[in-house]
């Protein structure tokens, strides 16, 4: 998700309107969002338990975002910048199997 949090919410509970799912579960409705989530939004959710409100969600959401964009603020601030390229850790390949000699 590249577009500000509060305006996906936005646009989604407009979506879940048109659909006709504000009377569905809050369970079915959070698992929705929850799954459209941006990368850092739902890789730290996973390490809170989710609450059992839409509503509950939604503003443990948005105060998740807003401790994200200010860490980033501060990383920034203070001349960290992370990286977002793979390198792959060679150490933990397997060794090269030896082929053995022919008789």
């Amino acid at each position: 998700m590249d577009v500000v949090l509060a305006t996906y919410l936005s646009e989604f509970n407009h979506k879940l309107l048109e659909a006709g799912g504000q009377d569905w579960d809050d369970i079915i409705k959070i698992n929705m969002l929850f799954k459209n989530l941006n990368f850092q939004l739902h890789n730290q959710s996973i390490e809170h338990s989710k609450p059992s409100t839409y509503s509950k969600f939604c503003t443990d959401l948005h105060l998740l975002n807003n401790n994200l964009s200010q860490f980033h603020m501060l990383q920034n601030h203070r001349g960290f910048y992370q990286t977002n390229t793979y390198t792959p850790n060679h150490s933990a390949a397997p060794p090269a199997s030896k082929s053995e000699p022919m008789n």
